[in-house]
């Protein structure tokens, strides 16, 4: 997933798993939004660097959490309670960032929900999956 903006809440999402999960990674990008909030960004990498990797997380999310998320933990569940309507018919998820088509049954009432992401097949974006 890397980084992207959650449509829900605007905040930026980053998925800890992946690169942009690296702390050095982690640093520059609390500079660049530190810079863009006009908050000392130096003072907020020396917080970041004082200690261990967890404590360089919550440091951010202090400093920064009004404009930055992580995605949820791997094995944590998503109970997709956090939907959006997008302009397309499909939902999105605010905590994982999934996007869903919603199946109706024949009195139009909700009755499942389809991955896009799962539905598109592996290596594959939903655009391209059928």
């Amino acid at each position: 997933m890397g980084m992207r903006r959650n449509p829900v809440n605007g905040k930026m999402r980053i998925d800890l798993e992946g690169e942009c999960g690296n702390a050095f990674w982690l640093l520059a990008m609390a500079q660049q939004i530190a810079l863009e909030q006009g908050k000392d960004g130096v003072a907020i990498q020396a917080r970041m660097v004082a200690s261990d990797y967890d404590d360089l997380q919550k440091v951010m999310l202090e400093e920064l959490g009004d404009h930055v998320e992580f995605a949820p933990p791997p094995g944590e569940l998503c109970l997709h309670e956090d939907l959006a309507e997008l302009k397309d018919g499909t939902v999105i998820c605010g905590g994982c960032l999934r996007r869903f088509e919603v199946v109706k049954d024949g009195d139009g009432n909700d009755v499942a929900m389809v991955d896009k992401h799962l539905a598109a097949g592996p290596g594959r974006r939903p655009e391209e999956g059928k």
